[in-house]
């Protein structure tokens, strides 16, 4: 048996007519008989009932139909998927993302990856900011997605997608949630919720400086890492957090989000993907799609497509 006997066997299980599959697979009617033949023999069984007139499958027929399709469709897949990574280098692409970046950017960025990569496997890994990095630099991830606050991270390119200005979110029954605006002197001796410096130490630290410029200490109640963790203690009514606009864009229940207006310019959350500064060119220029994707639009990422192929020589 072998993958030609089957590309014959279900012309003529399709056609029911020898002379019809012949003329689809482009041989002649008795070499497709004998081929049929050795299959058979191969098998040790009859896949087929003919006669002058008639040509019908038998009930192993039928089976051998079914799972040679599926080896054909196997065969086929693998061949594009290996002239595909040949021709872009690249057969795995492993992504990265935090919570923050699901809701937009992951979408567009494997829109793009198939467009550039269209036979590369994707495999999504949520993480937090600081184990992306780990992941990155060993190898693990190829590339990731994650707030930062600094694009200077030894072995790693790192590229800013957008800003996003931090917002207070309050229990909605608190007299701070009946305030269209905020400032900074509101939050006088209310509990607040936040990231624990560990996590976060640069932004930790500039929202600290924001309340010790007004000569204010915050009234730290409960420290926590994740958005969502303190938007439900929120929710419980045990404080109020500083969160990503972008955490919860479209609300959370028994929560209300306000606007810090004297908030410093510096204290954001910017988004970045991220990528091992020693990448080969061929994935470098698919990371390079990707990040075009994301923040100009997805229809830049077939222009990068006609640049990736190993012999062209223009560079992005």
């Amino acid at each position: 048996m072998n993958i030609q006997h089957l590309r014959h066997f279900i012309a003529v299980a399709e056609e029911l007519h020898f002379g019809r599959a012949a003329e689809r697979v482009g041989i002649a009617q008795p070499p497709l008989s004998q081929s049929i033949r050795r299959l058979e023999d191969s098998l040790g069984c009859r896949l087929l009932e003919r006669s002058r007139r008639h040509v019908e499958l038998t009930v192993a027929g039928e089976t051998m139909l079914e799972h040679a399709r599926i080896i054909i469709n196997q065969v086929d897949y693998c061949r594009r998927a290996v002239l595909s990574a040949s021709e872009v280098g690249i057969s795995k692409v492993s992504v990265g993302f935090s919570r923050s970046a699901l809701s937009d950017h992951i979408p567009k960025a494997m829109r793009a990856i198939r467009a550039v990569a269209p036979a590369a496997r994707i495999v999504l890994a949520e993480a937090r900011g600081q184990e992306q990095v780990k992941s990155l630099l060993s190898g693990e991830l190829d590339i990731g997605f994650f707030n930062a606050r600094t694009t200077a991270i030894d072995g790693l390119e790192v590229h800013l997608i957008e800003r996003t200005p931090i917002v207070a979110a309050i229990p909605e029954g608190w007299p701070l949630a009946t305030k269209p605006n905020l400032q900074i002197a509101d939050f006088a001796g209310v509990p607040l919720l936040l990231l624990p410096a560990a996590s976060s130490p640069r932004l930790h630290e500039a929202i600290m400086g924001a309340f010790h410029a007004r000569g204010m200490t915050p009234n730290i109640c409960q420290e926590a890492v994740a958005d969502f963790t303190r938007l439900k203690l929120v929710a419980a009514e045990l404080g109020v957090t500083w969160i990503s606009a972008r955490a919860a864009p479209d609300g959370y229940p028994g929560v209300v989000q306000r606007p810090i207006v004297d908030l410093p310019e510096h204290i954001s959350l910017g988004l970045y993907v991220v990528w091992r500064s020693d990448v080969g060119p061929a994935s470098r220029k698919l990371f390079t799609a990707i990040h075009e994707a994301v923040t100009r639009g997805e229809g830049e990422a077939p222009r990068v497509l006609q640049q990736i192929k190993k012999d062209d020589p223009v560079g992005l």
